[in-house]
């Protein structure tokens, strides 16, 4: 499939491709795109997101408002792909000004006011038509000034064993980088079990590394709740009028593993950051995880190799099943069994008369993937690399699982058909895709036509939007 993009900012003569719209882009386009992006060092800068960023080199002085007359108009185009919300860009830039001696007197009028936006720090966007589920667009705020309020900064933590698995992870650091967004404090990620979460992510846009030397000098304030006592966590928050009282030290980190943003945004200061105000909660994480992470070189060629061994102008059909007890890592509950494949079988029959299909299929079985396999020879794809839960694994396969993890994860992103089950690994894959254009769930005797924000309907009945 091919996404033309219409859309760029243009900065100092150098195009700046938005980094939501690299993320929408086929693995070959993409690879690589994310660091070409420029990043001015030595100042602090609030970014347009309310996530205040320090950049290497930092001098610790504060970036002033500007005045409303400052505020510059960026013209919106419109992407090409339909039914794919549009994630604003958040690229920030200091604007310069350049003096001369000989200037007229109205040039002197006009530089007076260019003076006054200098050492402003402006929020810019772009394509950013976000396709609600109805089909009907909604325009997001194009510039916003922001200041910079506080030198504090919020972590998601996960140093131990017991945060949950991949997707419980993400959901811990989107909420925490929204609480962040919303005190307009700074974010950091620390994630070191099994592995480190910087073997395989690397910052896009964001600086979330925090070393654990670095944390071991700084006073943390660590909060943890788990399960449904991190939804009971964030209701109390709501009652509080000033959460910046309720996090007085300079580092304040969470574990927690339940999806928060659609309670935080229920709070007056969520109305102030205008991302989280205008997006859908599916939107949220699509616009944060892009804005955190990409994907590190060999992901990026492992991913590339994947979406090579296609024919060309073939189509992508995907299935993410999970079926816990019966699968590979034992899971306490019981989702489904393998008795029910024929229900996934029966779905990908129906892409297999023609030639322009092929098959992904992800799950915790690795004896559901090899029934695929036998099914549909010679159209079944694979990523390699042992299936284990992130969170239970131990010895040698434990950061080879975490890698296939995100590897599944950030594939069935790209699925032209996308069926998944009642896991966060499968909802957080449909967010990331960004449309919910043949985006089915998978029930165990049917398939049903899906939409992101749909609460599960059986069993994780905690995803509500």
């Amino acid at each position: 499939m091919v996404i033309a993009v219409s859309a760029a900012v243009v900065l100092q003569g150098k195009v700046r491709l938005p980094h939501a719209l690299i993320s929408a882009l086929p693995f070959e386009w993409n690879t690589g795109l994310h660091s070409q992006q420029n990043v001015t060092s030595g100042d602090v800068n609030q970014t347009s997101d309310g996530v205040t960023q320090t950049s290497p080199g930092e001098t610790g002085q504060d970036v002033s408002a500007a005045t409303s007359e400052s505020k510059q108009k960026v013209t919106q185009t419109p992407d090409t792909k339909k039914s794919v919300t549009q994630i604003p860009d958040t690229g920030v830039q200091v604007p310069e000004t350049k003096t001369s001696s000989r200037q007229t007197m109205d040039s002197k009028k006009n530089l007076s006011k260019t003076q006054e936006t200098k050492n402003s720090v402006t929020k810019t966007t772009d394509a950013n038509n976000d396709v609600t589920q109805s089909g009907q667009q909604s325009a997001i705020p194009t510039t916003e000034v922001v200041v910079q309020k506080s030198r504090k900064t919020i972590l998601y933590i996960c140093d131990s064993f017991g945060c949950g698995g991949f997707a419980d992870r993400q959901k811990g650091i989107v909420s925490a980088y929204v609480l962040a967004a919303m005190l307009k404090r700074e974010f950091k990620v620390h994630m070191t079990v099994p592995c480190n979460l910087a073997n395989f992510m690397a910052p896009n846009g964001t600086g979330w590394r925090i070393t654990t030397e670095e944390l071991k000098r700084a006073n943390v304030h660590r909060i943890r709740h788990i399960d449904h006592r991190g939804v009971t966590y964030a209701k109390e928050l709501l009652k509080k009028d000033n959460l910046d009282e309720e996090f007085p030290h300079n580092y304040t980190a969470f574990t927690w593993n339940m999806e928060l943003v659609q309670y935080f945004r229920e709070h007056r200061l969520a109305k102030q950051v205008p991302w989280l105000r205008d997006l859908s909660v599916p939107d949220v994480y699509r616009f944060v995880l892009d804005k955190l992470f990409s994907l590190k070189p060999e992901l990026q060629r492992d991913l590339k190799t994947l979406r090579d061994s296609l024919p060309k102008d073939s189509k992508l059909v995907c299935a993410q099943v999970r079926l816990g007890s019966h699968g590979n890592f034992k899971d306490v509950k019981t989702y489904y069994t393998l008795e029910q494949f024929p229900t996934i079988s029966d779905f990908l029959k129906k892409y297999n008369e023609t030639d322009r299909y092929r098959f992904l299929v992800t799950s915790d079985s690795e004896e559901l993937v090899s029934l695929t396999e036998t099914s549909f020879p010679n159209r079944t794809l694979k990523i390699p690399g042992p299936i284990t839960h992130v969170d239970k694994a131990r010895g040698a396969n434990a950061c080879d699982g975490f890698k296939k993890a995100i590897l599944d994860e950030y594939a069935l992103a790209t699925c032209d058909v996308l069926v998944i089950s009642e896991s966060g690994l499968g909802k957080i894959a449909a967010f990331r895709r960004g449309t919910d254009d043949d985006l089915y769930i998978f029930l165990g005797s049917n398939i049903e036509p899906f939409k992101r924000g749909s609460p599960f309907p059986k069993y994780k009945k905690s995803w509500r939007r």
